[in-house]
């Protein structure tokens, strides 16, 4: 399956996440996109089920807001991860050193 239909796909799930992820198995979120990351080796392996998560969260946001282009929908995503007092300062610069 192309990248652009897999997120397509999963656009189109809907995912539903809150922010904390205690109570959740990892491994079953996003499998798809899992697999394509494994695939790709676009990550570490040992990476792959926390993007997957982050991932997951941002199209729940992206629902949510379906208003603006791209851009200003991952600026304002970004803007509410660095508002949650929840969310480390390395989780938020972490995914930029890929």
């Amino acid at each position: 399956m192309p990248g652009w239909q897999l997120v397509d796909n999963i656009r189109k799930s809907r995912v539903g996440l809150f922010w904390q992820s205690n109570n959740m198995d990892l491994i079953d979120i996003l499998p798809e996109f899992q697999a394509f990351l494994r695939e790709q080796r676009i990550v570490h392996e040992k990476s792959i089920p926390y993007f997957a998560l982050w991932v997951s969260k941002f199209l729940n946001f992206v629902n949510k807001n379906p208003d603006g282009n791209i851009a200003s929908q991952i600026l304002a995503f970004m803007g509410k991860v660095k508002a949650d007092q929840r969310v480390k300062d390395w989780q938020v610069r972490n995914p930029n050193r890929l």
